[in-house]
């Protein structure tokens, strides 16, 4: 019973993980919406047209995500796919965080943790892309991924 418990949850992660890589391909072509248009417009008009936050953008936001997609649009441009690849990074850099919380207790389980998030995340379209709340997230996962450093007792470990 046991085996057949611990193939059942690497299928269940297994299967999760391709619907993910699926919904990833599918999701390439979502156009720029929600904040990330309203930000990057913004990057584009500091970088291309010398507008200045404040004065010549009406904006009640902190300058933080203005600097951050101001040098996103030197280093990689304008374009949708070029912001859909800084996102897979900066998921798959989550991912890893989240992976070395998860795996000391189920290597399984972290796989489908990270694949249900992955899920909700792509499926939601283009309004989670590169969004602040997103961001808050990486520091936070790593803090508690480094904290969570030594593995688990090997009586917590399901597989």
């Amino acid at each position: 019973m046991k085996r057949a418990a611990f193939l059942a949850s690497w299928l269940l992660a297994a299967a999760l993980l391709l619907a993910v890589a699926a919904v990833f391909v599918l999701s390439l072509n979502h156009p720029i919406n929600a904040d990330l248009a309203m930000l990057h417009y913004s990057a584009w008009l500091i970088n291309e047209r010398d507008f200045v936050v404040y004065r010549d953008i009406f904006e009640l936001n902190f300058p933080a995500p203005f600097l951050f997609h101001s040098l996103l649009g030197q280093l990689v441009g304008y374009e949708p796919l070029p912001l859909r690849v800084v996102d897979l990074v900066l998921l798959l850099v989550l991912a890893a965080a989240s992976w070395m919380i998860v795996a000391p207790l189920s290597r399984a389980a972290a796989s489908a943790g990270f694949a249900l998030f992955a899920l909700f995340y792509f499926i939601k379209g283009g309004e989670y892309v590169l969004e602040r709340d997103y961001f808050a997230l990486l520091p936070a996962a790593w803090a508690f991924a480094l904290a969570c450093g030594t593995a688990a007792p090997s009586v917590l470990r399901l597989g």
